[in-house]
């Protein structure tokens, strides 16, 4: 009995870290999907959005987008650089992911400067056919007081 309850306790460990390092790899590649894309938009390359869903959304300041309405975007915007921080993965099911992060990012959009300060960002990655796509992007720009940024 007390084998048989070993091996139970042994496996059970073995399942857990299993079960943890693929939770890992797919942050890991997540991560790595949106620095792709936000990497698409700096250098211009619409290959990066075969990542976002066709159906996929996008919100900020702006307005709601369409990938169309996105990929149209990015021809008037020359972005130089970005930076994300606090980053957080939030597993919603096996199949979708949430991540969070703050954002900046510096360049010109029709020729104007993109404006200074830190952006809330989240986007919704969801496993389609096997394959994880963008299906929603949001950005919410950090409130400025003073010369403090409001944060929670």
């Amino acid at each position: 009995m007390r084998k048989i309850f070993l091996l139970f306790a042994v496996f059970t460990l073995i399942a857990i870290g299993v079960h943890a390092a693929e939770k890992m790899s797919v942050e890991d590649q997540l991560w790595a999907n949106e620095k792709a894309i936000w990497d698409g938009f700096k250098s211009g390359d619409q290959k990066a959005f075969s990542m976002i869903a066709d159906d996929g959304l996008s919100a900020d300041p702006m307005g709601v987008m369409t990938k169309a309405q996105m990929m149209q975007m990015m021809s008037d915007m020359k972005m130089t650089d970005y930076t994300f921080a606090d980053q957080k993965a939030q597993m919603v099911d096996h199949d979708t992911y949430i991540l969070h992060y703050t954002c900046s990012a510096t360049g010109t959009y029709k020729g104007q400067p993109m404006p200074a300060g830190k952006s809330h960002c989240s986007s919704v990655w969801n496993k389609r056919g096997g394959k994880w796509v963008g299906v929603y992007h949001q950005e919410t720009p950090m409130m400025q007081m003073g010369e403090q940024t409001m944060q929670h």
